[in-house]
């Protein structure tokens, strides 16, 4: 049986409204049900690298320690007499764009922020929150719980089941026979006054599973009468139906290229708002352009690795498309290694002399100043190309079969290929660009990034809708 990406995600949706309709007064487990359709997605649809029942493992843990109490009130001490908010951060991309519409918001509305976040970004939180708590889904150290042995036991038994040909509605059901381990019974103990105190909630990416569950989770506890704003935490890719029918009320995207696409996902013109860039009206920094005209350039690599929408098969697609570029050309190639990503994926890129690879590590040099040292950038679709783009390095988009010409190349501001052929031939059209390359890009730099106005946009939205 063949489903398309939008059946897939369609099966999802209908059987969480199925079981909300049965039992109206779980919140909880419709919550879990909904969140839980990006697991399934990437997960029967290949883009993650692990079996579909180690892929919720971690998930199902979460959902035990939110049981014991994520929301206790000893969480947030002194908020009883506090304006506030809660904010969930899940991954460290979605930091930048997050911290900014914070620190806006503490300033100019006076509101202090609660913070629900994973254990490995706690060094990212400001200091001054009024709360925190940690919702850690680590699942290695707990096998002798008797509930998780349960739950391994049970894993194991629908494992094979599972894996064998697919079936949507089976595996929906799958997830719901998991909730009979009365996860959502556990979860009802969750002190719902600290939900139902705060003025609206603040997420970055309200596709990953946590963000998920706890936006239904506030949208249920406060029956939906306290805004769910979201802010654009990387370069949004149109044709993704996980898009869909989130708990948000309002999107802050940067620029019309996000606008577009949250509208291609069913969004109205009121539930997505152009906030603008972080950094003002998109200008190239001009200050330390590259030199393009020299024989070897320094090419950087900044794949995002497989999962969200680039599956195994389409980024061993591109890595085959790199591999042969690189064999047949005496460029300098450094291959920068996403958190998701693995080395394993490019053996035969690194036995050359000339690629150096960048494993993920906390020492290794920021993003930023990688760009400076490159010459030129070779991404998929991913925000990297934006962030070049800003500093004044073209970018080529190594493209799947399957992916559409993003933005970017139909405005000619990067050069998107699908063989090695035609990414030869782009890297000697690159060096051999003029100064008209870098209004192109700052045209694009301004439809996907949008202009100034940032922190008043924001404000404004907040202070609207919640009066609304």
């Amino acid at each position: 049986m063949t489903l398309s990406r939008f059946e897939l995600d369609d099966a999802c949706l209908k059987y969480a409204e199925e079981y909300r309709r049965n039992n109206p007064d779980d919140h909880f487990g419709y919550a879990l049900l909904k969140a839980m359709r990006v697991p399934v997605f990437q997960s029967l649809t290949g883009h993650r690298p692990i079996s579909f029942k180690e892929s919720l493992k971690d998930e199902l843990y979460l959902l035990r320690e939110v049981g014991r109490g994520l929301l206790r009130r000893d969480s947030f001490p002194q908020f009883e007499d506090e304006d506030f908010y809660v904010v969930t951060l899940t991954g460290q991309h979605q930091i930048k764009p997050l911290l900014k519409a914070v620190n806006t918001l503490s300033a100019q509305t006076g509101l202090k922020s609660c913070w629900l976040y994973k254990r490995s970004l706690e060094s990212l939180i400001p200091d001054n929150v009024l709360g925190k708590t940690c919702i850690e889904n680590r699942f290695s150290g707990y096998q002798k719980n008797k509930r998780t042995i349960e739950l391994i036991q049970l894993l194991r038994n629908l494992g094979q089941e599972l894996e064998a040909e697919f079936e949507p509605l089976q595996v929906i059901r799958w997830v719901h026979s998991a909730q009979n381990l009365n996860f959502h019974a556990r979860m009802s103990m969750c002190h719902e006054e600290v939900y139902d105190s705060a003025k609206f909630l603040l997420t970055a990416n309200p596709r990953t599973f946590e963000n998920a569950f706890l936006s239904e989770c506030f949208r249920s506890v406060t029956y939906g009468m306290r805004p769910i704003f979201s802010i654009q935490h990387g370069h949004l890719v149109p044709g993704d139906p996980t898009w869909r029918d989130l708990p948000v009320d309002q999107f802050w995207v940067f620029g019309e290229e996000g606008k577009a696409v949250m509208k291609e996902a069913g969004y109205d013109d009121k539930q997505v708002k152009v906030v603008g860039s972080m950094s003002g009206q998109p200008k190239i920094d001009l200050s330390q352009l590259p030199n393009l005209k020299k024989e070897t350039l320094d090419i950087l690599v900044a794949f995002s690795g497989p999962g969200h929408n680039v599956s195994h098969e389409q980024h061993r697609e591109v890595i085959d498309v790199l591999s042969e570029t690189i064999r047949n050309t005496d460029h300098n190639w450094t291959i920068r290694l996403h958190p998701k990503d693995d080395a394993s994926f490019y053996e035969h890129c690194a036995s050359s002399q000339n690629v150096t690879v960048d494993m993920f590590t906390p020492e290794r040099l920021d993003f930023g100043q990688a760009l400076k040292n490159a010459d030129v950038v070779v991404t998929v679709a991913s925000n990297a190309a934006n962030e070049a783009l800003m500093v004044g390095r073209p970018v080529i988009n190594i493209l799947p079969a399957a992916f559409d010409e993003p933005q970017s190349a139909k405005m000619r501001a990067t050069f998107a290929v699908r063989d090695s052929q035609s990414m030869i031939a782009a890297v000697k059209n690159i060096q051999e660009l003029d100064a008209s390359y870098r209004s192109r890009a700052e045209s694009y730099l301004e439809y996907t990034k949008g202009g100034g106005g940032f922190e008043e946009n924001i404000s404004a939205a907040v202070a609207k809708l919640i009066e609304t």
